[in-house]
């Protein structure tokens, strides 16, 4: 059985594939955060704790209902933690654009990109919010801080969303789609606006093991290359708790690898595009089918070459992607025309062998709860999963922040009888149960599967997803600007 996994490299960050490694799969925000406060505030018993977050957007105050009845948030779990002695790190996107770069552009151009920034606003408040927080526990004594992260590329951003919380004792690091964000669990914003497409769908696992010493070292490299000392007349920071633990014992039957985006200089010299590389080699790998999760799925030509190597290698391969519905994604113009690029001639070059779908609501409509996944998630054969912060995009693949856990299953798929599930194949199958409606006799059969995706794509059956308009034409939203606004801005890349 081939393994998806990239040869070691210490240059780039790229470890080597480590056995040993446990995940437990979290769907939508409902799932995830609950159990991100309780694991902080369950780390804060134990001697030396420490909290590192890693985010793209961070509302501390966000109100997070939990099994007891009750609400919780971040700012209270961290401020618990703290007061108990644990050490707070957090990497925190800037969530705005260099004014003096965009002041050389013309006037046309320069309001183009600041009508499109202006939907970062909330981004930056969120986390300025957050950074005060911190800066305030610290200020009572505690060993918290915030970093502000605004070293990056034009127009781009830091993307990753990683949570690694525990003690010297035993840690375990969360890593996916989901942060906390008002639209992982709510359906309108604090003033009430419906939010199209939320709660959103999306995927996060949380990792025991040697996968999660790779995420832990992912923060603290990233913190050490990124952070200033503190200036006078603050105290120097204590170092990081987190770079003295010794590895974790082996937690599951896993082979894991962490890989990542950087851009040259951001923060490390050379650019690093390991995460790609790893999507692009666990979609070769397949040799029954291979599945993937996007938020954009705009595309970038090493994915295209990608998924066509592998269905020319094998006339049995199959593939479905399911999206975001373009109705709910008000976050990124020009994505209908974007898609058709990339999608329609792979979908005609590979008719009932490579599907897209868009997911629609709860209620069956392309706005409703759950309409717009959020996941970036890629599974393949029952026996590997790719799941991180990376879009296809080359904005994800090239140009900003990023990370991706890519587990692998050396037993194989396992029985296809729900009580015998290995962790992909349960991972696969809940994602699937939600998206098609199937039972659990048929879910643990991807074979079986063909034929449902099959009979949705032709609308002999309903499912809450439906076959992407990849053939019904959309026009660039921005005339003769559409490509520079694309390539410069909206999907900026790195060659």
């Amino acid at each position: 059985m081939e393994e998806p996994f990239l040869p070691a490299d210490p240059s780039s960050g790229l470890d080597a594939p480590a056995a040993g490694t446990r995940i437990e799969h979290l769907v939508g925000g409902e799932a995830a955060l609950p159990r991100m406060l309780a694991d902080i505030r369950a780390a804060a018993n134990h001697p030396e704790p420490f909290v590192y977050l890693a985010g793209w957007n961070c509302e501390n105050d966000l109100p997070v209902p939990t099994a007891s009845g009750r609400t919780d948030n971040l700012g209270e779990a961290l401020r618990f933690a703290a007061d108990k002695g644990a050490q707070i790190r957090l990497l925190l996107w800037a969530g705005a654009l260099d004014q003096t770069t965009l002041r050389r552009f013309p006037p046309r151009v320069r309001q183009i990109l600041l009508d499109l920034a202006a939907r970062w606003g909330p981004t930056r408040a969120h986390n300025l919010a957050t950074e005060a927080l911190v800066k305030k526990l610290r200020a009572d004594g505690h060993d918290a801080w915030c970093h502000i992260d605004d070293a990056h590329l034009f127009a781009g951003s830091h993307h990753q969303k990683l949570l690694i919380v525990g003690s010297k004792q035993r840690f375990v690091a969360y890593v996916g789609g989901i942060e906390f964000s008002t639209d992982r669990l709510y359906a309108t914003d604090a003033a009430g606006k419906r939010l199209p497409g939320a709660p959103l769908f999306d995927v996060t696992v949380r990792v025991d093991g040697p996968g999660a010493d790779s995420l832990l070292r992912t923060f603290t490299s990233r913190w050490r290359a990124t952070v200033p000392p503190p200036a006078v007349p603050l105290a120097p920071l204590p170092a990081l708790r987190g770079l003295s633990v010794p590895p974790s014992p082996a937690a599951g039957p896993l082979t894991s690898q962490v890989t990542h985006t950087y851009a040259p200089g951001f923060p490390y010299p050379a650019k690093i595009q390991t995460s790609a590389r790893a999507i692009a080699a666990a979609i070769r790998s397949a040799k029954q089918y291979f599945y993937m999760e996007d938020q954009y799925y705009s595309g970038t030509e090493e994915l295209t070459k990608a998924i066509k190597d592998a269905l020319r290698a094998n006339p049995d391969l199959w593939g479905v992607v399911v999206m975001a519905n373009e109705a709910s994604v008000g976050d990124l113009p020009d994505l209908a025309y974007r898609r058709r690029l990339m999608l329609t001639p792979l979908v005609a070059a590979f008719p009932n062998r490579f599907w897209v779908f868009e997911r629609t609501g709860d209620d069956g409509t392309t706005t409703g709860r759950t309409a717009y996944v959020h996941s970036k998630l890629t599974i393949v054969d029952d026996v590997t999963a790719v799941v991180g912060s990376v879009n296809s995009s080359y904005r994800s693949w090239t140009h900003d922040t990023e990370v991706m856990l890519t587990v692998h299953d050396p037993r194989g798929a396992g029985p296809a009888n729900p009580p015998g599930w290995r962790p992909i194949r349960r991972m696969r199958a809940e994602i699937w149960r939600r998206h098609l409606g199937a039972p659990p006799a048929v879910l643990g059969d991807p074979a079986a599967l063909r034929r449902w995706w099959f009979d949705v794509w032709t609308r002999a059956r309903a499912a809450h997803v439906a076959p992407s308009a990849v053939f019904v034409p959309a026009k660039p939203a921005f005339g003769p600007l559409s490509d520079w606004v694309w390539t410069n801005f909206l999907d900026p890349r790195v060659p």
